[in-house]
């Protein structure tokens, strides 16, 4: 087997490319910012599901509840039996128990989860990139400051 060397390379970009690349890691962390918050408000609605399927659990039969309808708006209903409705995924919905229905939110939350995982990774890897990017920009903006004070001929 043959060995590679490894070689350093140099690569050259104007300060326009390097505040062009800057500028896509600062909107990649934005975006990775905006999916995070997405799916922590999933997480909490997936909690706030939880805690009702148990209180439904826990209720007598036939009993009123009050559902949030969305904006501030409730209705009355009265709950029929133990069955809930369930979104087992592509907005088809099923007949489950409670039970059922919480071992289903137990899954999403998994993967909820294990993506808000994978998205801090990212962007611990972004800030980062976004760090080093900074300080070569510093740098570049003081070597262009010095070229600009330095007298360009003697009279």
């Amino acid at each position: 087997m043959a060995k590679e060397k490894t070689q350093n390379k140099e690569v050259r970009l104007s300060p326009q490319q390097l505040v062009s690349l800057y500028q896509n890691q600062r909107a990649l962390m934005d975006n990775l910012l905006q999916q995070e918050a997405m799916m922590q408000e999933a997480a909490r609605e997936i909690i706030g599901a939880e805690d009702a399927l148990k209180e439904i659990d826990k209720a007598e039969e036939d009993a009123n509840v009050l559902v949030l309808l969305g904006a501030g708006v409730f209705v009355e209903a009265k709950v029929k039996g133990k069955q809930v409705k369930s979104d087992i995924g592509s907005g088809v919905v099923e007949n489950a128990t409670v039970k059922k229905a919480l071992e289903h939110l137990e899954i999403k939350k998994k993967n909820i989860s294990a993506n808000i995982a994978k998205l801090q990774k990212k962007k611990q890897e972004t800030a980062a990139g976004l760090a080093r990017l900074e300080g070569i920009l510093q740098q570049v903006q003081k070597a262009l400051a010095k070229k600009d004070t330095s007298p360009s001929s003697v009279s």
